[in-house]
């Protein structure tokens, strides 16, 4: 078997589930939240295989217990996870994936408290011949929105030098539409979209022809693309950081000219406890646990700046690492530029669209 089996481990590495007793000589981990999830491998199988059926796990426990799945929802809905861990390994091969088939199959917490206070009947499996969508979907109100998320990782060198730059983007969807719809999704600059990973519900000959997305979507959130941009823009912030003992400074400056930078984060490590240690500039934190200090900026305008100090017992041993990671988000921004420019529905209705875009990054300066 490929997949022994898989293991969900709370925040004290103990055993909440597991399906295998498998000795783990192999295995593959992925965190979730306060939880860790563990597939066992057989030789001589992919590693990629275990963390791809992870991965996919992870959406399906969100998709039935919310997006801050813990510890303590999984024990107390431990059946419903053993259904899922079920159906969706099979003799050590991923089988059902899709939230929307497992649905028709395994009955969510909130259903099962309904059918168990007087509804006798349970949906039955595998009514819609579209796996990854429900039968019978019906909505009040139909409507369809798009987030265009796009991550800048980058590696920067003591003299200010990108050392490496890559830029991933994904098409996040929250559909919302009744019936059977049949969408084509088109995008005003297509040729951005390198290597991309698509949706199965998409239909990969329309896009190698016309380069338009189309699709019956699933019913709920889902991934439809991801994709990554050919070249990588320019790093957004620039730093400029000086030390002496006891002390350093960190001059934080915004490169983006029209929008404003969120969510700003420095993380310095120590390696080692600090005494006497404070933050000057903004709201601060320190991690006892990894040694880390913690900057925490709500925004930065446009071209904006920010100096922060830190300061601490100069005879003491310990000094900061020589180098700054940094974390940021720009609403309302795509480094690409890309727009949705049409999207079109086969049904008889028009649903409402909205199509939004957001930058983030996660830079390591060395200094």
């Amino acid at each position: 078997m490929p997949l022994d089996g898989l293991i969900i481990l709370d925040a004290a590495q103990r055993p909440i589930l597991q399906s295998t007793n498998a000795v783990l000589y192999d295995q593959v981990s992925v965190p979730c939240n306060d939880i860790h999830l563990v597939c066992a491998l057989s030789p001589p199988t992919d590693p990629l295989l275990g963390i791809a059926f992870l991965n996919a796990f992870i959406t399906v426990l969100k998709a039935y217990f919310g997006d801050g799945v813990n510890a303590i929802a999984l024990q107390d809905n431990f059946d419903i996870v053993y259904q899922l861990i079920a159906e969706s390994l099979d003799a050590g091969h991923p089988l059902t994936t899709s939230p929307n088939a497992l649905r028709d199959i395994v009955t969510p917490p909130s259903l099962l408290n309904s059918l168990l206070g007087g509804q006798s009947n349970a949906p039955k499996p595998f009514t819609s011949p579209i796996p990854w969508r429900r039968a019978g979907v019906r909505h009040v109100n139909n409507e369809i929105y798009f987030d265009i998320v796009e991550t800048l990782k980058a590696l920067v060198s003591r003299t200010g030098n990108t050392l490496s730059s890559s830029v991933r983007g994904r098409i996040d969807v929250d559909s919302r539409l009744s019936g059977v719809p049949d969408c084509t999704l088109t995008l005003s600059n297509p040729s951005l979209i390198n290597q991309p990973a698509f949706h199965p519900c998409i239909r990969l000959a329309r896009w190698t022809s016309h380069q338009s997305m189309s699709f019956v979507p699933p019913d709920g959130k889902f991934v439809l693309a991801d994709y990554q941009l050919p070249q990588a823009p320019p790093i957004p912030i620039t730093l400029k950081i000086t030390s002496s003992s006891g002390k350093f400074e960190i001059l934080l400056t915004s490169r983006m000219t029209t929008h404003i930078m969120e969510k700003v984060e420095l993380e310095i490590p120590f390696g080692s406890p600090v005494p006497g240690l404070r933050g000057i500039g903004s709201s601060w934190t320190w991690d006892a646990r990894s040694h880390v200090l913690r900057f925490e900026m709500p925004q930065i305008s446009p071209s904006g700046r920010y100096a922060l100090k830190a300061e601490w017992n100069p005879e003491a041993t310990p000094s900061p690492a020589h180098v700054v990671l940094v974390r940021f988000s720009v609403p309302s921004h795509t480094f690409s530029s890309l727009r949705v420019s049409k999207f079109t529905v086969s049904e008889e209705y028009t649903p409402f669209k909205g199509v939004r875009g957001r930058s983030e990054g996660q830079i390591e300066w060395r200094w």
